[in-house]
């Protein structure tokens, strides 16, 4: 379940965030998007080792080109927070200053 989602500067409304999705999972070096009209699947690199965390993720649907991420997951509440592709990755949590931010919920 989706709680929030700022992309580009814009918050999303409540009534769309309930058609973004509805499960993340995470395999491997797999990470699975259910959406509720389709299911989207990217190779992922994560670094825990950064501060904050890192994530890069190489998505067919985003043509292939590598999403710089930093996440971190906070008893229920995981944060992705990013740029576009070709951009450098954000160093702090600030839907302001990214492409985005979402933030979904473990059920």
């Amino acid at each position: 379940m989706v709680v929030s989602y700022t992309l580009n500067g814009k918050q999303l409304p409540v009534e769309e965030l309930k058609t973004l999705g509805t499960g993340v999972d995470i395999q491997g070096d797999t990470l699975t998007i259910l959406r509720t009209d389709l299911i989207l699947r990217s190779s992922i690199k994560l670094d825990p080792t950064k501060k904050p965390k890192t994530l890069d993720v190489t998505a067919q649907f985003l043509r292939m080109e590598t999403t710089r991420m930093i996440h971190e997951l906070d008893g229920d509440n995981l944060k992705w927070c990013w740029n576009e592709p070709g951009k450098e990755r954000p160093s702090v949590f600030d839907a302001a200053k990214a492409s985005g931010l979402l933030v979904p919920k473990r059920k």
